[in-house]
């Protein structure tokens, strides 16, 4: 059973990757050109003191890697798919139902859908 949940998030994330690629690939080349992450200590000083100033640097980290081919992509498909997969093990927690368990790939869909509509 545990080899069939790997397969099955392996062929969630390779859904989702393949989808964000062939859909989003300058998408990703558009949102790493208007941003900057700037690698000092008062930059880095300067966003932690911020509410929610690590989360913004974290992507920020991230986002300055989309301008190579395939990482935006890969970067996102890896971040959906851990969404669903803690969204299927707090589902799996409450109850043992499997219809439920099934609505963790809607959070995923829900975040291409999301991505979409930027």
């Amino acid at each position: 059973m545990k080899y069939k949940l790997v397969a099955f998030w392996l062929v969630v994330f390779g859904a989702l990757f393949a989808f964000l690629q062939t859909r989003f690939e300058y998408h990703f080349y558009y949102i790493e050109q208007s941003q900057l992450f700037l690698f000092s200590e008062a930059y880095i000083r300067n966003k932690l003191v911020l509410p929610g100033g690590f989360s913004m640097l974290v992507a920020e980290f991230f986002v300055q890697f989309f301008i190579r081919p395939y990482v935006g992509a890969l970067v996102t498909a890896a971040l959906l798919t851990g969404v669903g997969i803690c969204t299927a093990g707090f589902l799996s927690s409450m109850c043992s139902r499997c219809w439920l368990c099934c609505s963790c790939i809607l959070t995923s869909i829900t975040g291409c859908r999301v991505l979409s509509a930027i």
